[in-house]
């Protein structure tokens, strides 16, 4: 190799060393540049990551909160839902078939009592005040059993008239228990659920006031144990009420009370019959019957007779329709009537409106289903 190339070579050598460090720096600051990029983008979507982060724990959130005001709404709907629907009614036929049978049971029993005794009636017995007394409070303050008993002519027509005593009585007594809102002897409590009852069937719709009204009847029932508490209750009145007619009559030379005890023993559980019919007539028509309001009646003793409104259950056939339509008193019921109460918009001939208006065009009409039995004054003048 000759100087000369030697000397080229070193001088490329020479030069290629100096261009390495010069490469390596920019390289060098090139990746450094890359690095910091790299950087600011996985910050950049670290920061983003968080944002999702937190928007989606605030959709859970609101998910959460929705799903909750769900079941709130779902669960008001529901409970909204029993006032506007009527669908679990109970026929009504099936609320009328319970007054005829209490009208049948209260009949037969009757007849029945009134015929074991007969033997024993007594128009001697002066002490009939207490008995007659006792009894006023079922007619309306009106003593009915002294006439009755002051009509007898004969042993014969005795069982007669103690049997309308008896149906009387024992209708008022029914008529009580079958409309009673409160189970216990508070009248001013029952006076302001009545009131109330009224109320609120006059200024809101049967949805609701029906609704109310079944509730507010279940309630009352649970809460005061009716189905144990009154029947027994019931059943002692019901006794001493048979036994008071009986008394008046003359049945029984011994204290009042061992009357009672004989009754009670011969007629408990007929009685009781009759009482638990009463309890499941409030029942069904309080509790299972929110379109309308099914409620049994009675005439008033006193009350001029109407046929329109009521029947003469010892009306005579042959009489004509004007004799029958006389001025003529109600003496007492001796079965009970049912009539309907229902919101409508419109009349239609033969139904009675009751007048009351709840804002939205709706009236309350009455309507008889079934009208009560009443034995009027004149049969004290059959005998």
């Amino acid at each position: 190799m000759t100087p000369q190339t030697a000397y080229h070579e070193k001088e490329q050598e020479l030069a290629h060393a100096t261009r390495t460090p010069n490469s390596a720096a920019r390289a060098a600051v090139h990746y450094k540049k890359r690095a910091d990029l790299f950087e600011a983008q996985v910050l950049s979507l670290q920061l983003r990551i968080a944002e999702l982060e937190r928007t989606l724990a605030a959709v859970q959130r609101q998910a959460h909160d929705n799903a909750k005001l769900l079941d709130i709404r779902t669960t008001e709907l529901h409970a909204a839902e029993s006032f506007l629907s009527s669908a679990g009614d109970l026929p009504e036929s099936d609320v009328l078939d319970l007054v005829k049978n209490i009208n049948t049971q209260i009949f037969q029993i009757s007849t029945t009592i009134a015929d074991t005794y007969q033997d024993r009636y007594s128009a001697d017995r002066d002490d009939i005040k207490s008995a007659t007394i006792w009894l006023k409070k079922f007619f309306g303050s009106i003593d009915i059993v002294g006439p009755l008993r002051d009509a007898v002519s004969s042993p014969d027509d005795a069982p007669f008239f103690v049997q309308i005593a008896l149906q009387g009585f024992m209708v008022s007594l029914v008529h009580v228990i079958c409309g009673t809102w409160d189970f216990t002897t508070n009248s001013q409590l029952q006076d302001s659920l009545s009131r109330l009852q009224k109320s609120i069937a006059a200024a809101e719709p049967q949805s609701v006031s029906g609704r109310w009204r079944a509730l507010c009847r279940s309630h009352i029932r649970m809460l005061m144990d009716a189905d144990t508490k009154v029947v027994p209750r019931a059943e002692k009145e019901m006794v001493e009420g048979v036994s008071a007619v009986l008394w008046a009559f003359g049945v029984h030379d011994g204290a009042i009370e061992e009357l009672c005890d004989l009754v009670s023993a011969a007629h408990t559980p007929a009685l009781r019959d009759i009482v638990l019919q009463a309890l499941e007539f409030r029942r069904a028509a309080g509790e299972r019957v929110v379109s309308c309001d099914l409620e049994v009646v009675l005439c008033r003793c006193g009350l001029q007779f109407d046929d329109t409104l009521m029947d003469d259950e010892w009306a005579d056939p042959k009489a004509s329709r004007r004799r029958k339509l006389g001025n003529q008193q109600v003496l007492c019921t001796t079965a009970l009537g049912l009539v309907r109460q229902n919101e409508v918009k419109g009349a239609k001939d033969g139904e009675e409106d009751s007048g009351h208006d709840n804002g939205d065009g709706c009236r309350r009409r009455c309507t008889i289903l079934l009208k009560p039995k009443v034995t009027l004054s004149s049969v004290l003048k059959r005998a």
